[in-house]
């Protein structure tokens, strides 16, 4: 499922489009999947909605917002990830953007500050296991 995103990062090499730059021949889709499964740590492969406001995805009514882009096959949202694909792309290397859920707009539970810095180790396992 490709990603989706609101972001202008594309404009800087004039590109004339927000649709996500093509991975580079024989980039693995899901890179991280297979160290993820081997250590039976919960993963998710899928689409996120990249976009250049912080609050798109969160702060409208949901059926303006989050659900819309759900519908889309978003699951998540983050600011970053669309103009690391396109640097990237420019640049003809590979990257790979991994999240971990944060903050819930279902639920609006949300981890505290300690929490980002002590609950990621699975991420960051599978993240050093595959650079």
């Amino acid at each position: 499922m490709p990603g989706r995103s609101t972001s202008s990062a594309a404009a800087v090499w004039s590109w004339p489009t927000t649709a996500p730059p093509p991975p580079p021949a024989g980039c693995p889709r899901a890179p991280a999947a297979g160290p993820a499964k081997t250590k039976k740590f919960p993963y998710w492969v899928g689409g996120i909605l990249s976009s250049d406001i912080f609050s798109l995805y969160s702060a409208l009514p949901p059926e303006e917002g989050w659900k819309r882009w759900a519908d889309m096959g978003c699951a998540a949202t983050d600011m970053e990830c669309y103009a690391l694909y396109c640097n990237a792309a420019y640049l003809k290397k590979r990257a790979l953007a991994m999240f971990t859920c944060s903050d819930s707009n279902i639920s609006r539970k949300e981890m505290s500050p300690a929490e980002r810095q002590t609950a990621l180790t699975h991420m960051f396992e599978v993240a050093l296991e595959i650079a």
